[in-house]
Protein backbone atom coordinates (compact mmCIF):
# COMPACT_ATOMS: atom_id res chain seq x y z
CA UNK A 1 0.00 0.00 0.00
CA UNK A 2 1.14 3.46 -1.12
CA UNK A 3 1.74 5.67 1.91
CA UNK A 4 4.19 8.07 0.62
CA UNK A 5 3.77 11.38 -0.24
CA UNK A 6 1.71 12.68 -3.11
CA UNK A 7 2.67 12.56 -7.12
CA UNK A 8 2.13 14.92 -9.69
CA UNK A 9 -1.32 15.59 -8.21
CA UNK A 10 -2.27 11.96 -7.22
CA UNK A 11 -3.53 10.81 -3.67
CA UNK A 12 -2.25 8.33 -2.07
CA UNK A 13 -3.58 4.64 -3.15
CA UNK A 14 -5.09 4.30 0.63
CA UNK A 15 -6.81 7.17 0.41
CA UNK A 16 -9.01 6.44 -2.53
CA UNK A 17 -10.03 2.87 -1.19
CA UNK A 18 -10.66 5.13 2.03
CA UNK A 19 -12.93 7.28 0.09
CA UNK A 20 -14.80 4.21 -1.22
CA UNK A 21 -15.12 2.29 1.82
CA UNK A 22 -16.69 5.24 4.06
CA UNK A 23 -19.08 5.80 0.72
CA UNK A 24 -19.99 2.27 0.86
CA UNK A 25 -20.76 2.39 4.76
CA UNK A 26 -22.79 5.38 4.37
CA UNK A 27 -24.91 3.33 1.52
CA UNK A 28 -23.73 7.36 -0.83
CA UNK A 29 -24.47 6.48 -4.46
CA UNK A 30 -20.44 7.11 -5.25
CA UNK A 31 -19.50 6.76 -8.66
CA UNK A 32 -16.36 4.81 -8.74
CA UNK A 33 -15.17 4.52 -12.11
CA UNK A 34 -12.96 7.81 -11.90
CA UNK A 35 -11.53 6.21 -8.83
CA UNK A 36 -10.88 2.99 -10.49
CA UNK A 37 -9.38 4.40 -13.31
CA UNK A 38 -7.02 6.38 -11.35
CA UNK A 39 -5.72 3.22 -9.03
CA UNK A 40 -5.68 0.99 -11.92
CA UNK A 41 -2.88 4.15 -13.86
CA UNK A 42 -0.83 4.74 -11.57
CA UNK A 43 -1.19 1.81 -8.28
CA UNK A 44 -1.10 -0.74 -11.27
CA UNK A 45 -2.78 -3.99 -9.76
CA UNK A 46 -4.91 -7.08 -10.63
CA UNK A 47 -7.89 -5.99 -8.76
CA UNK A 48 -8.67 -2.64 -10.27
CA UNK A 49 -7.90 -3.39 -13.72
CA UNK A 50 -10.12 -6.36 -13.30
CA UNK A 51 -13.12 -4.14 -11.18
CA UNK A 52 -12.59 -1.36 -14.19
CA UNK A 53 -12.77 -3.85 -16.42
CA UNK A 54 -15.68 -5.14 -14.85
CA UNK A 55 -16.99 -1.82 -14.49
CA UNK A 56 -17.26 -0.96 -18.32
CA UNK A 57 -18.73 -4.33 -18.64
CA UNK A 58 -22.00 -3.19 -16.64
CA UNK A 59 -21.84 -0.11 -18.77
CA UNK A 60 -21.58 -1.37 -22.01
CA UNK A 61 -18.33 0.41 -22.83
CA UNK A 62 -17.13 -2.82 -24.42
CA UNK A 63 -13.58 -1.54 -26.05
CA UNK A 64 -13.07 -0.04 -22.69
CA UNK A 65 -13.86 -3.25 -20.83
CA UNK A 66 -11.27 -5.00 -23.47
CA UNK A 67 -8.95 -2.51 -23.02
CA UNK A 68 -8.87 -3.12 -19.57
CA UNK A 69 -8.62 -6.31 -19.31
CA UNK A 70 -5.67 -6.44 -22.30
CA UNK A 71 -3.73 -4.18 -19.95
CA UNK A 72 -3.97 -6.49 -16.97
CA UNK A 73 -2.91 -9.00 -19.28
CA UNK A 74 0.06 -6.99 -20.60
CA UNK A 75 1.12 -6.42 -17.17
CA UNK A 76 1.13 -10.01 -16.26
CA UNK A 77 -1.38 -9.46 -13.77
CA UNK A 78 -4.19 -12.39 -14.73
CA UNK A 79 -3.85 -15.78 -13.06
CA UNK A 80 -7.31 -17.21 -13.39
CA UNK A 81 -9.32 -19.11 -16.11
CA UNK A 82 -12.38 -17.13 -16.54
CA UNK A 83 -10.27 -14.09 -16.81
CA UNK A 84 -8.74 -15.45 -19.64
CA UNK A 85 -11.62 -16.60 -21.18
CA UNK A 86 -13.60 -13.07 -21.05
CA UNK A 87 -10.39 -11.72 -22.58
CA UNK A 88 -10.32 -13.96 -25.59
CA UNK A 89 -14.24 -13.81 -25.87
CA UNK A 90 -14.00 -10.03 -26.12
CA UNK A 91 -11.29 -10.03 -28.74
CA UNK A 92 -13.11 -12.05 -30.81
CA UNK A 93 -16.06 -9.80 -30.47
CA UNK A 94 -14.19 -7.10 -31.91
CA UNK A 95 -12.72 -9.16 -34.55
CA UNK A 96 -9.48 -9.89 -33.31
CA UNK A 97 -9.55 -13.82 -33.33
CA UNK A 98 -5.59 -13.91 -33.78
CA UNK A 99 -4.89 -11.91 -30.72
CA UNK A 100 -7.54 -13.75 -28.84
CA UNK A 101 -5.48 -17.28 -30.01
CA UNK A 102 -2.46 -15.96 -28.38
CA UNK A 103 -4.00 -14.85 -25.42
CA UNK A 104 -5.47 -18.49 -24.92
CA UNK A 105 -2.47 -20.14 -25.70
CA UNK A 106 -0.62 -17.97 -22.94
CA UNK A 107 -2.99 -18.73 -20.36
CA UNK A 108 -3.24 -22.50 -21.21
CA UNK A 109 1.22 -22.21 -21.54
CA UNK A 110 0.89 -20.81 -18.29
CA UNK A 111 -1.44 -23.63 -16.64
CA UNK A 112 -3.82 -20.82 -15.72
CA UNK A 113 -6.72 -22.19 -18.27
CA UNK A 114 -7.33 -26.42 -17.80
CA UNK A 115 -7.78 -28.19 -21.42
CA UNK A 116 -11.23 -28.53 -21.08
CA UNK A 117 -13.58 -28.76 -23.78
CA UNK A 118 -15.10 -25.48 -23.65
CA UNK A 119 -11.48 -23.97 -23.65
CA UNK A 120 -10.11 -26.13 -26.40
CA UNK A 121 -13.06 -25.29 -28.37
CA UNK A 122 -12.42 -21.72 -27.90
CA UNK A 123 -8.54 -22.04 -28.75
CA UNK A 124 -9.32 -24.06 -31.59
CA UNK A 125 -12.13 -21.56 -33.25
CA UNK A 126 -9.63 -18.44 -32.84
CA UNK A 127 -7.09 -20.24 -34.36
CA UNK A 128 -9.77 -21.09 -37.37
CA UNK A 129 -11.11 -17.90 -37.69
CA UNK A 130 -7.67 -16.31 -37.88
CA UNK A 131 -6.96 -18.89 -40.87
CA UNK A 132 -4.16 -20.70 -38.53
CA UNK A 133 -5.44 -23.88 -39.65
CA UNK A 134 -2.29 -26.03 -38.32
CA UNK A 135 -2.59 -24.36 -35.22
CA UNK A 136 -6.74 -24.93 -35.30
CA UNK A 137 -5.97 -28.89 -35.25
CA UNK A 138 -4.78 -29.79 -31.79
CA UNK A 139 -7.14 -27.93 -30.30
CA UNK A 140 -9.80 -29.36 -32.17
CA UNK A 141 -8.59 -32.88 -32.15
CA UNK A 142 -8.70 -32.64 -28.24
CA UNK A 143 -12.13 -30.77 -27.79
CA UNK A 144 -13.70 -33.31 -29.92
CA UNK A 145 -12.53 -36.23 -28.32
CA UNK A 146 -14.26 -34.54 -24.87
CA UNK A 147 -17.02 -33.73 -26.23
CA UNK A 148 -20.33 -35.76 -26.46
CA UNK A 149 -21.32 -34.57 -29.49
CA UNK A 150 -19.79 -35.27 -33.16
CA UNK A 151 -19.43 -31.37 -34.06
CA UNK A 152 -15.92 -30.64 -33.36
CA UNK A 153 -15.02 -33.55 -35.57
CA UNK A 154 -17.01 -31.72 -38.47
CA UNK A 155 -14.52 -29.13 -38.01
CA UNK A 156 -11.87 -30.63 -37.11
CA UNK A 157 -12.35 -31.75 -40.67
CA UNK A 158 -12.77 -28.57 -42.04
CA UNK A 159 -9.44 -27.78 -40.79
CA UNK A 160 -8.03 -30.53 -42.78
CA UNK A 161 -9.70 -30.00 -46.14
CA UNK A 162 -8.50 -26.94 -45.87
CA UNK A 163 -5.05 -28.33 -45.67
CA UNK A 164 -5.45 -30.60 -48.69
CA UNK A 165 -5.16 -33.19 -46.14
CA UNK A 166 -7.99 -35.24 -47.74
CA UNK A 167 -7.49 -38.45 -45.78
CA UNK A 168 -7.43 -37.20 -42.42
CA UNK A 169 -10.34 -34.77 -43.44
CA UNK A 170 -12.86 -37.86 -44.16
CA UNK A 171 -11.76 -39.65 -41.06
CA UNK A 172 -12.73 -36.89 -38.83
CA UNK A 173 -15.81 -36.06 -40.82
CA UNK A 174 -16.75 -39.82 -40.33
CA UNK A 175 -15.87 -40.18 -36.61
CA UNK A 176 -18.18 -36.74 -36.21
CA UNK A 177 -21.41 -38.11 -38.20
CA UNK A 178 -20.56 -41.74 -36.04
CA UNK A 179 -20.60 -39.64 -32.86
CA UNK A 180 -24.10 -37.65 -33.65
CA UNK A 181 -25.94 -34.94 -32.11
CA UNK A 182 -25.19 -32.99 -35.03
CA UNK A 183 -26.78 -29.28 -35.46
CA UNK A 184 -26.32 -29.64 -39.56
CA UNK A 185 -26.09 -33.59 -40.48
CA UNK A 186 -26.98 -32.79 -44.25
CA UNK A 187 -23.96 -30.11 -44.55
CA UNK A 188 -21.59 -32.78 -42.85
CA UNK A 189 -22.56 -35.18 -45.10
CA UNK A 190 -21.98 -32.84 -48.19
CA UNK A 191 -18.80 -32.16 -46.64
CA UNK A 192 -17.76 -35.24 -46.74
CA UNK A 193 -19.02 -36.13 -50.19
CA UNK A 194 -16.98 -32.86 -51.32
CA UNK A 195 -13.55 -34.55 -49.55
CA UNK A 196 -14.35 -37.70 -51.42
CA UNK A 197 -14.48 -36.08 -54.31
CA UNK A 198 -11.14 -34.70 -54.12
CA UNK A 199 -9.40 -37.82 -54.08
CA UNK A 200 -11.43 -39.54 -56.51
CA UNK A 201 -13.80 -41.80 -54.29
CA UNK A 202 -16.27 -41.46 -56.87
CA UNK A 203 -18.47 -43.64 -56.06
CA UNK A 204 -18.22 -43.17 -52.31
CA UNK A 205 -18.59 -39.86 -52.96
CA UNK A 206 -21.93 -40.20 -54.62
CA UNK A 207 -23.18 -41.91 -51.68
CA UNK A 208 -22.42 -39.21 -49.78
CA UNK A 209 -24.39 -36.80 -51.54
CA UNK A 210 -27.54 -38.91 -51.82
CA UNK A 211 -27.08 -39.31 -47.85
CA UNK A 212 -26.74 -35.53 -47.71
CA UNK A 213 -30.20 -35.12 -49.81
CA UNK A 214 -31.85 -38.06 -47.42
CA UNK A 215 -31.03 -35.93 -44.02
CA UNK A 216 -32.31 -32.63 -45.73
CA UNK A 217 -35.40 -34.41 -46.20
CA UNK A 218 -35.80 -35.33 -42.41
CA UNK A 219 -33.92 -32.36 -41.03
CA UNK A 220 -35.67 -29.67 -42.07
CA UNK A 221 -39.38 -28.84 -41.81
CA UNK A 222 -41.43 -28.17 -45.29
CA UNK A 223 -44.10 -26.25 -43.28
CA UNK A 224 -41.26 -23.49 -42.01
CA UNK A 225 -40.62 -21.73 -44.64
CA UNK A 226 -36.87 -20.77 -43.91
CA UNK A 227 -35.97 -24.51 -43.06
CA UNK A 228 -37.64 -24.95 -46.33
CA UNK A 229 -35.15 -22.89 -48.32
CA UNK A 230 -32.40 -24.18 -46.41
CA UNK A 231 -33.43 -27.61 -46.85
CA UNK A 232 -34.01 -26.86 -51.32
CA UNK A 233 -30.94 -25.02 -51.39
CA UNK A 234 -28.42 -28.01 -50.07
CA UNK A 235 -30.54 -30.37 -51.86
CA UNK A 236 -30.03 -28.86 -55.01
CA UNK A 237 -26.43 -28.58 -54.92
CA UNK A 238 -25.99 -32.20 -53.69
CA UNK A 239 -27.55 -32.87 -57.14
CA UNK A 240 -25.75 -30.89 -58.63
CA UNK A 241 -22.65 -32.50 -57.00
CA UNK A 242 -23.49 -35.68 -58.23
CA UNK A 243 -24.21 -34.66 -62.38
CA UNK A 244 -20.28 -33.29 -61.55
CA UNK A 245 -18.91 -36.14 -59.86
CA UNK A 246 -20.41 -38.43 -62.33
CA UNK A 247 -19.30 -36.47 -65.16
CA UNK A 248 -15.71 -36.00 -64.25
CA UNK A 249 -15.38 -39.39 -62.97
CA UNK A 250 -16.39 -40.42 -66.78
CA UNK A 251 -13.64 -37.78 -67.92
CA UNK A 252 -11.01 -39.19 -66.08
CA UNK A 253 -11.71 -42.48 -67.16
CA UNK A 254 -11.71 -41.63 -70.49
CA UNK A 255 -8.42 -39.88 -70.34
CA UNK A 256 -6.89 -42.88 -68.94
CA UNK A 257 -7.98 -44.88 -71.49
CA UNK A 258 -6.72 -42.55 -73.97
CA UNK A 259 -3.35 -42.45 -72.17
CA UNK A 260 -3.17 -45.96 -71.97
CA UNK A 261 -3.75 -46.05 -75.54
CA UNK A 262 -0.92 -43.64 -76.75
CA UNK A 263 1.10 -45.68 -74.27
CA UNK A 264 2.09 -43.44 -71.77
CA UNK A 265 0.27 -45.50 -68.72
CA UNK A 266 -1.73 -44.30 -65.91
CA UNK A 267 -1.32 -40.26 -64.74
Amino acid sequence: VETGETKKGIARENDYLLKMAVYTELKEDLDVLPIYMTLATHYSKKRYWVGLSSLYGQRDRMLDQLGALEAAHEDRLLNKQREYVALGQLLFMHQNPHKAAHVMAYGFKNGFIKEEEKTLKALAQYWHAAKELKKAKPAYAKAAKLSKEGELYIFLGQVYFGLDEYAESEKAIRAGIKKGKLKDGANAHMLLGQVLFEYQKWDEAIKSFRKCIDVAEKQWDDKKEAQKKKKKKIQDQARKWITYTEGEEERVLALELKRKSLGLGSS
